[in-house]
């Protein structure tokens, strides 16, 4: 069961996300105001943090943890539409949009998110104009991410999709071992690798298994472990 609380051990201005979240060009002001007024959560994985369909009343800041945005289409085909990392922001679409959610959004790790109510997101807004250029820009910058996402759908190898999740994951998950290689937890299932790239899971497991035999990746459960980055990295397309 996820835990509340009114605010965070040292508050907004010592939060790890700060400085890549929407809320770093706030004077201090205002985000001693945050502190007073957010709710924090935890949630362990598996956790919903809102539901597709639902209203939205508010921005939820992703603190730490990996979140999954799915969606569910009128045919009842599911998808993941992006993952959320720390320092990210959920629901601005839906906030600044229509209203309502329309993806949930699921804990894939143990996370703790930040909810800021709306009325508070507005006063902010009023009161430290940089604010809302940040908000657009963020929000530009998911709706790219989606775009391009989708391009790769159809222009890229369903290998070449799953390097570049692995480089992605690597990045933020990854830790170095004695003899050089790095090693990773996959925060996400192969259904779930399947669904946030669009294909499906026989589709991962064939190409999970290409980057094995040739030595680029091994895989064991959600274990794995790249010898080398370098022939990873050749996997891109030039120019990603």
């Amino acid at each position: 069961m996820n835990t509340r609380t009114r605010s965070s051990p040292g508050g907004c201005a010592s939060c790890p996300g700060l400085s890549r979240s929407v809320w770093c060009d706030l004077p201090r002001e205002q985000v001693a105001t945050l502190d007073r007024t957010k709710v924090v959560t935890s949630y362990r994985p598996g956790e919903v943090i809102y539901h597709q369909g639902t209203a939205c009343v508010g921005l939820h800041c992703v603190e730490s943890g990996t979140v999954a945005l799915r969606r569910v289409d009128r045919q009842g085909a599911r998808t993941i539409e992006r993952l959320v990392h720390g320092g990210e922001t959920l629901s601005l679409n839906a906030l600044f949009g229509g209203g309502t959610h329309t993806t949930a959004a699921e804990a894939l790790t143990p996370t703790r998110v930040c909810f800021v109510e709306r009325a508070s997101v507005l006063e902010a807004v009023n009161e430290a104009p940089a604010l809302s250029l940040r908000l657009l820009r963020r929000l530009s910058e998911e709706l790219r991410s989606i775009a391009d996402e989708r391009l790769r759908a159809v222009t890229r190898s369903v290998r070449e999709r799953v390097a570049r999740l692995l480089v992605e994951l690597v990045d933020r998950f990854g830790a170095e071992g004695p003899d050089g290689a790095l090693s990773l937890t996959l925060p996400l299932a192969r259904q779930d690798m399947a669904a946030l790239l669009g294909v499906r899971a026989e589709s991962i497991a064939r190409a999970v298994r290409a980057l094995e035999v040739d030595g680029v990746a091994r895989f064991s459960g959600r274990q794995v472990t790249i010898p080398s980055l370098d022939p990873l990295l050749a996997e891109l397309p030039e120019g990603e």
